[in-house]
Formats: C-alpha cells, structure tokens, sequence
C-alpha cells in the first residue's frame, strides 16, 4: 500500500488527500480524498481548534484505510499514512491553536505512566 499526501487549505475548508507515499509515482496507487470545512475564526478559538483538529484526524483516519487489504497487513502503513496526513493537514490549516493540540497530541500518545 503506497500513499503520499496532498492537503490544501481553503478558505472554507480543508482538503486531505492522498497519492503515494513512495518516492515515485505508481500506476497501482489508490486515491481517497475526504473534505473537512470550517470557519477560520471559529478554527482560532479553544473550542473551535478541537473541533476541527478532531476533525481532520477523523478525515486523515478515513482516508489511509484501505479497503482492500486485510487489516493485519496495513497496521504500520495506516498509522504511518495517518500520522503523515493529520500533520500535512493541520500544518496546511496554519491556525496556532491547531497546531498546539497536534504537538500535545503527539507528545502524549505511547506515554505510559506507573503508580
């Protein structure tokens, strides 16, 4: 399974597509793109960054799945395509209260505390 990354930042909304994430372009690439809108102002305010980082993490989920491959063969590729889309998104979204989510978000997964 290759993919590769294509967001663009809309005024009204953010597109996550994927291509191929290998080093050159395949004929036996899938594309699958999702659409996630917001409001910029709204985007830029606590309540409204989590709801649109929740959002494009949902949207980057979706779009790495694929289909076609039984689900114990795309474990690595679909958290490598995933992590990849959500940065490319909130990076191409370029609202800071975003961004700081995605860097908390990213320094709390595989923490494992014992008491």
């Amino acid at each position: 399974m290759k993919h590769t990354i294509r967001t663009a930042a809309f005024i009204a909304g953010a597109m996550i597509s994927l291509g191929a994430m290998a080093q050159s372009p395949d004929s036996d690439v899938q594309v699958s793109t999702e659409t996630v809108k917001f409001n910029r102002a709204e985007a830029a305010t606590p309540a409204g960054a989590a709801d649109l980082y929740q959002s494009l993490s949902t949207a980057a989920s979706h779009v790495c799945v694929d289909y076609y491959a039984p689900a114990a063969l795309q474990r690595g590729s679909y958290s490598t395509c995933r992590n990849q889309a959500l940065a490319k998104a909130v990076d191409d979204v370029k609202i800071e209260a975003v961004a700081v989510l995605h860097q908390s978000d990213r320094a709390r997964k595989g923490t494992v505390t014992a008491g």
